[in-house]
């Protein structure tokens, strides 16, 4: 038998240029606007689950510096890739 372990994790994007992000308006989506070109972003990924001796554990990379380069017309995902620890910017493939 095994158990399953209820946890979250989460890309937080706390400033654009040096300013609070404007987050999306749409229901469902998490994500910030910026206009084209590039943009320095304060980042942080954290991820909480269930602990044994605590009710619960946190990690977190804490907040990280990242330049990305936004192009017009087009929308970007930010992930955090646990293995690497790296935080990757790339644009979304279009659906046909």
């Amino acid at each position: 038998m095994s158990k399953g372990v209820i946890g979250s994790s989460c890309v937080i994007i706390h400033l654009v240029d040096g300013e609070k992000p404007i987050e999306l308006g749409e229901a469902g989506k998490d994500g910030a606007w910026v206009t084209p070109g590039e943009h320095r972003v304060q980042v942080e990924w954290t991820s909480t689950r269930p602990g044994v001796i605590y009710r619960s554990v946190t990690k977190s990379t804490g907040t990280l510096e990242k330049t990305i380069d936004v192009r017009p017309n087009a929308t970007y995902d930010l992930t955090y890739d646990k293995k690497t620890g790296e935080f990757t910017f790339a644009e979304q493939e279009l659906s046909r």
